[in-house]
């Protein structure tokens, strides 16, 4: 109960007492700190064996990672895994967080392949999310680079959202918001180490009966205005704004599409579309229909599938008998057509499916992983292993 609602082990003891009080045998062996951290290591040993098998059983797996620096200054990885759990739904989970010796894309690989080497990587990973920092997606020397090097099908996705952040921070790029991040900055830095100025501002805003807080950093375009709200602006500058709008507009669509533009001739994400079908046109019992965008996904992973002993041969002609399908059960409500495929009825399609509905998005998950571990380190749980 203490590691799900995220309580300090300092609390244990004092729980254990109040079980007691209520009639509960628990005699006087299991109830220190002490051993609340061994009850936490070993739940934790139980569910990452768990989701060992669980990995196991899927064909194809996807791998989201990313970097941080704790508070001891050390570099750790966190990796999440994605595949194709019993249900046939795409899952997510925490896999490892480990710490890097060495945080190059060489460092990074190493500890990748080593920590991940009961899933068999190079047999079955089919892509990787990471940001879009160079030691990640370097066309020579980053991460993916060297990883295509033993799996030369594998897709390296830039986060989606890590795009939109950066698409947003060309668009802000040489216009007045740069002026307002640097006067954000200059109030943090005023206030940040000195208590005396921080005290000043406290009591001018007693007198003035507002309400302060302690400037944040501007730093980055997720947090640059978080906590800012903007009480009085000259009407000038509204002024400004609104005749400048369409401007504002334009550059936000463009900085889009330099940041998306090559999905659009990215023939797995054409592929992917493909598995929307609501968005079929009408007559996709066409012979022609999606063809195009199969023989493209096919070809690419072509090295992967035979590694599982796919006929890829007769994905195509899967893929025409699935239409057949699908026209017949099109109008059950709820269908959830990919994840009750039947492997018998379509086995080499399914199997390309699977690789499609692995294909990441974001690194989300991770960024949530990192929050956690950030929670986990302010409980005071230095002595839990961090893998756990």
């Amino acid at each position: 109960m203490l590691a799900k609602k995220e309580m300090p082990f300092t609390k244990y003891p004092a729980i254990v007492e109040l079980e007691k009080r209520h009639g509960v045998s628990l005699g006087s062996t299991y109830g220190t700190e002490h051993k609340c951290q061994e009850f936490t290591n070993t739940f934790g040993d139980c569910l990452q064996d768990d989701t060992l098998d669980e990995i196991r059983a899927s064909r194809f797996v996807t791998v989201s990672l990313d970097g941080s620096t704790d508070s001891s200054v050390q570099e750790k990885e966190m990796i999440y895994v994605t595949f194709i759990n019993a249900d046939g739904h795409p899952k997510c989970k925490f896999f490892c967080l480990a710490n890097v010796s060495d945080a190059t894309s060489i460092g990074i690989q190493t500890l990748l392949m080593e920590r991940c080497a009961k899933l068999d990587l190079r047999n079955r990973l089919v892509s990787i999310c990471v940001d879009g920092a160079a030691v990640n997606l370097g066309v020579r020397h980053g991460l993916s680079a060297l990883l295509k090097e033993d799996m030369p099908w594998l897709v390296a996705v830039h986060c989606m959202n890590h795009r939109l952040e950066l698409a947003a921070k060309d668009a802000c790029s040489t216009s007045f918001l740069d002026e307002i991040t640097t006067m954000l900055l200059n109030l943090h830095y005023m206030y940040e180490k000195s208590p005396k100025r921080l005290h000043e501002l406290q009591i001018l805003a007693e007198l003035t009966e507002e309400s302060i807080r302690k400037p944040d950093k501007a730093n980055g375009t997720r947090s640059e205005f978080r906590g800012v709200m903007l009480t009085a602006v000259r009407q000038n500058v509204l002024d400004t704004f609104h005749n400048s709008r369409s401007a504002y507009v334009d550059a936000i669509s463009s900085c889009l599409k330099n940041r998306f533009d090559d999905l659009q001739s990215s023939s797995v994400m054409k592929g992917v579309k493909t598995l929307d079908v609501s968005a079929w046109p009408s007559d996709y019992s066409n012979d022609s229909f999606g063809l195009e965008e199969i023989s493209g996904v096919i070809e690419h992973f072509k090295p992967l599938l035979l590694k599982h002993d796919i006929v890829v041969a007769s994905i195509i002609d899967d893929w025409r008998a699935f239409k057949t399908y699908w026209a017949g059960v099109k109008q059950i409500k709820g269908t959830n057509i990919w994840a009750t495929l039947h492997r018998k009825q379509f086995p080499n399609l399914e199997s390309l499916i699977e690789i499609l509905l692995l294909l990441p998005v974001s690194n989300a998950k991770v960024e949530q992983g990192f929050s956690s571990m950030c929670r986990i380190r302010d409980l005071g749980w230095e002595s839990v292993p961090w893998t756990t």
